[in-house]
Formats: C-alpha cells, structure tokens, sequence
C-alpha cells in the first residue's frame, strides 16, 4: 500500500535489467522477457483499475480548397507572396520557379489558375488557359499525365486543391476525391 502500482512498476523495471544484466541473456529471450512485463503492467493497470493512457497520432492537416477567386491571388504580381498554379485540379507551390513563374516570367500566364489544358497543349493561348479537357486528343492526355507527374508532382509541393477537384457541381462533397501522394516533401500548414 502507499506505493500503488508506480512502485510495482519501478521494481519490475529494476528486476528485469537485474536478471537480463546477470544471466547475459541473448537478444530473443529479453524480447520475451520484455513482452511478458509488459503485459504484466497491463494487467496490474487493469487490476488497481487505472486506465491506460494512449499518445494519439497526431492530427491529419486538413485539405486546403481553392476557390479561382483565391487561386487567382496567387498570380506572381505581388511581390511577397507565393505563386500557385493548378493542373488537374491539384494547386502547386511554384515559388521555387520564380524567374519562370514570377511577373514577366516565360510561363506567368499560367500562374493563379487551373491551367490543365495550356499544359497538355503545350500552349500559352489565353483560349487555352482552363481546367477544361474536353477535345484533348489522347496524346496530348499522356502528355498531360507524363508532365503532372514527372515534373510537377516531383519538383513543386501541393499546397491544395481546387473546388473542382474536391467538389461536385452541386456543391456536395466528391467521395472519389482522393489527395496525391507526395512523401517527398512535408508541406506547412498555412490555416
């Protein structure tokens, strides 16, 4: 009495190390040893009646949702603030690119918007400066695909995705949305 269940810990610990220390045990029989006091505490926990208590992983970032009027804020012309593009719905981070992206870059024109058909077409044409797909030939949908994933995908961070990607017409929720993957780089969170 007095101690609780602490103390019984404690003095398992002490006894394990003792006994693992003196026998000069091999590597499987501390493992067993290991998991047997363990489920020993687990059963002293659940005898004193004390609850167990689990670290919880950590929270999902949340999805970030672009609307083309805020996807449009992110067009290069200001000066401290990042450049977004969107292709097939997934919006990129492409600050890194700047000198190409930035206000009187090359490729500026495809900057604060959804820009899936300029990429499959290869093309800077204000007509082609949508997330429309509608008419690509196969080709230029391989091509769309082999940039998305081999360039962009690689190279720029997704920072989110736009509401047509995430969203149906209607306004409710896509259950097919599915986030890319992109192991390769841990995004802040901007929220």
């Amino acid at each position: 009495p007095g101690g609780g269940s602490a103390t019984v810990v404690i003095s398992g610990v002490v006894s394990v190390r003792k006994f693992v220390r003196d026998k000069s045990m091999s590597f499987p029989v501390v493992g067993r040893c290991a998991c047997v006091f363990f489920i020993s505490l687990l059963g002293l926990n659940v005898l004193f009646g004390e609850k167990i208590k689990f670290k919880p992983s950590p929270p999902q970032t949340a999805v970030r949702l672009f609307t083309d009027t805020e996807l449009a804020k992110y067009n290069g012309e200001e000066k401290d603030q990042p450049i977004y593009m969107a292709i097939k719905g997934v919006v990129f981070d492409v600050t890194s690119g700047k000198e190409f992206y930035g206000k009187g870059g090359p490729y500026n024109a495809l900057v604060g918007k959804d820009s899936t058909r300029a990429v499959a077409k290869m093309s800077l044409e204000p007509e082609d400066l949508t997330h429309d797909t509608t008419g690509l030939t196969e080709e230029e949908l391989n091509s769309l695909d082999d940039v998305f994933n081999d360039l962009y995908k690689t190279k720029y961070p997704i920072v989110g995705y736009t509401a047509r990607r995430i969203l149906n017409e209607d306004g409710s929720p896509n259950k097919n949305f599915k986030p890319e993957d992109q192991p390769h780089f841990s995004i802040k969170d901007e929220f």
